[in-house]
C-alpha cells in the first residue's frame, strides 16, 4: 500500500477513533456535570497544571522521537521502555511529595489525595509509550480506535456509577485512573512489540536529544495552556473554575474529535514528504480547506446556539458558562492552520521553530491574565483571543519564509468560510424560539443547509474535499 494510501487509512482510523472517544467521553461528561456539581469540576482543574507540567517528563519526548526517526532497532526500542518506566516512577514519586504543597497553595486539603491518586497515570502511561509509537510508525491507527474506545467506555462506566453513588469529585479522578491503565492493556494486548532484555543508553543518545524538543513543546503546551486554571481557581473559586471548564471543555470538542484526529497522521506524513517540497505543500493545502470547511461548520453550529447547547447538555445550573464559551470559540477559525503547523514542523524536524511558536502561544496567555486581574475573567478571555489571533499572522509570515507555503492561500481560503458564516449571521442570528431544544434544532440546520449550499455554489475548495472525504468513506467496506 501506498504512503498516501496509509495516511489516508490512518487517518480515517484517527478520526474514527477520536470521534467515539469523545463521542463517549462527552456523554459521560453531560452525566457527571448533572451528577456533580461546578466545584467538583473546578477541583480536578486546579491539579492539572502540576500534573500536566510533570506529565511531559515521563517520556522526555522520546515517544514523539521514535515515530520521527527513519529507522529504529529493538536495541533502541527496548532502552526507551525501561527509560520511560524509571522516568514514569521518579516522576510519581515527585507529585506525591508534591501534593500537600499544591493543596497549601490553593488551601484546600483534599488536593493532597486528588494529586496522589491522579499522577498514578505517569507510571500507567509510561508502560504502554512504546507500543503507542510502534502503532504511530506503522500507521495502524485500527488498534487506537480499539483502545480508547474499551477504555472510555469503562472509564465512563465506573465514573458515572461512583458519581450516583455520591463520590463526587472522586467520581472524575478514578474514571481518569482507570481508562488510563485500561488503554495501556489494551495496547499490550493488541500490539506484537515486547520489550527484551535489551539496554544500551548510547543506543538512545540521539533519540534523547531529539525527545528534548518535543519535551520543550510539550513543557509549553502542557503547562501554559493550563495557566488559566491557576490563575482562575486562586484569584476567584473552584466553581467558577468548574463554569470556565466546562466552557473550555465544549469549545476544544471539535479539536480533539476531528481537527487532532485528521492532523495527527499528518506528522509521519509530512515526515517521509520532507525530500518534495511539491507533495508536501500539496498536502498541506488540501488538508487546511478541509479542516477549515469542517471547523466552520461546527463553529457555526455552536456559536449561534452556544446557550442552547448548555442547557440541553448540561443544564440550567452551568448557564454561568455561556459568556465564556462564546468567547472561546472565536477561537476556532484560526484552530486548522495552527494545529497542522504544529505536524509539519514536528515531521520536518524543526523543533526549535515549533518551540518558538509554542511560547509565543503562551505569552498570550500570560498577557491576558494582566488584564483578567482589571477587568475579571471576561476580560482576560477577550485579551486572550487577541493574542492568539496577532500569533496566528505571525506564524502564517514565518512558515511562509521557511517552508514556501504561500499565506496568502491559507488566508483566502479561511476568509471566504468566514463570509459564508457572516452572510448566514443575518438569516439565523436573530431567532427566538422560547423552547431551547426546538432553537437549537432549528438554528443548526438551517445554519448546516445554507453553509453547505452556499460553499458548493461558490466552488469553495474545502467543500469538495469533503464531499469527496465523505464519499470514499461510504463506498468503503472497511475503514
Amino acid at each position: 500500500m501506498s504512503l498516501r494510501s496509509r495516511g489516508r487509512t490512518a487517518i480515517k482510523w484517527s478520526l474514527f477513533e477520536k470521534f467515539l472517544k469523545r463521542g463517549i467521553t462527552f456523554v459521560v461528561s453531560m452525566f457527571l456535570a448533572r451528577l456533580l456539581e461546578p466545584s467538583d469540576f473546578g477541583l480536578v482543574a486546579m491539579v492539572s497544571v502540576f500534573t500536566a507540567f510533570a506529565e511531559v517528563f515521563y517520556d522526555f519526548g522520546m515517544g514523539q522521537a521514535l515515530v520521527q526517526r527513519k529507522q529504529v532497532s529493538e536495541v533502541q526500542y527496548s532502552t526507551v521502555f525501561y527509560v520511560n518506566m524509571l522516568l514514569g516512577i521518579a516522576v510519581y514519586a515527585i507529585m506525591w511529595i508534591a501534593a500537600p504543597y499544591i493543596a497549601l497553595f490553593y488551601e484546600n486539603d483534599i488536593l493532597t489525595n486528588i494529586v496522589r491518586v491522579s499522577s498514578l497515570t505517569f507510571i500507567i502511561s509510561s508502560a504502554g509509550l512504546v507500543n503507542a509509537s510502534v502503532i504511530m510508525r506503522s500507521l495502524e491507527y485500527n488498534i487506537f480506535a480499539k483502545a480508547m474506545v474499551i477504555s472510555s467506555v469503562v472509564g465512563g462506566v465506573l465514573g458515572i456509577g461512583m458519581a450516583y453513588q455520591g463520590y463526587g469529585v472522586w467520581s472524575l479522578v478514578i474514571y481518569g485512573v482507570v481508562s488510563s491503565l485500561v488503554n495501556t492493556g489494551v495496547l499490550w494486548a493488541l500490539t506484537p512489540w515486547r520489550p527484551r532484555a535489551l539496554f544500551q543508553l548510547k543506543s538512545i543518545k540521539k533519540i534523547w536529544l531529539t525527545g528534548l524538543g518535543f519535551m520543550n513543546v510539550g513543557v509549553i503546551n502542557n503547562v501554559v495552556s493550563r495557566i488559566d486554571n491557576l490563575f482562575i481557581g486562586k484569584i476567584f473559586d473552584a466553581a467558577t473554575l468548574g463554569f470556565f471548564n466546562r466552557a473550555k471543555a465544549l469549545q476544544e470538542l471539535p479539536q480533539y474529535t476531528f481537527i487532532l484526529p485528521i492532523t495527527r497522521p499528518m506528522f509521519p506524513v509530512f515526515s517521509q514528504l520532507q525530500a518534495d517540497d511539491k507533495k508536501l505543500q500539496e498536502a498541506f493545502f488540501q488538508m487546511l480547506h478541509l479542516l477549515n470547511f469542517v471547523i466552520l461548520l461546527i463553529f457555526g453550529i455552536l456559536y449561534f446556539s452556544a446557550k442552547n447547547w448548555i442547557v440541553i447538555l448540561y443544564s440550567d445550573k452551568w448557564l454561568e458558562s455561556v459568556p465564556y464559551l462564546k468567547i472561546l470559540l472565536l477561537l476556532m477559525p484560526i484552530l486548522p492552520y495552527n494545529v497542522l503547523v504544529t505536524s509539519l514542523l514536528k515531521g520536518m524536524g524543526r523543533m526549535r521553530l515549533l518551540t518558538r511558536l509554542t511560547i509565543l502561544d503562551g505569552i498570550a496567555i500570560f498577557s491576558g491574565i494582566g488584564f483578567g486581574f482589571f477587568y475579571g475573567l471576561v476580560g482576560y478571555l477577550y485579551a486572550f483571543v487577541g493574542f492568539k489571533y496577532v500569533v496566528y499572522f505571525y506564524r502564517l509570515w514565518i512558515v511562509n519564509r521557511t517552508f514556501k507555503i504561500d499565506w496568502k492561500t491559507s488566508v483566502i481560503s479561511l476568509i471566504k468560510m468566514l463570509a459564508v458564516v457572516a452572510v448566514i449571521f443575518f438569516v439565523v442570528g436573530f431567532f427566538n424560539i422560547s423552547n431551547v431544544f426546538l432553537e437549537a434544532f432549528v438554528i443548526s440546520s438551517v445554519f448546516v443547509i445554507l453553509f453547505v449550499g452556499i460553499s458548493f455554489l461558490l466552488k469553495l475548495e474545502g467543500a469538495f474535499y469533503a464531499k469527496q472525504e465523505l464519499k470514499d468513506f461510504i463506498h468503503r467496506k472497511k475503514f
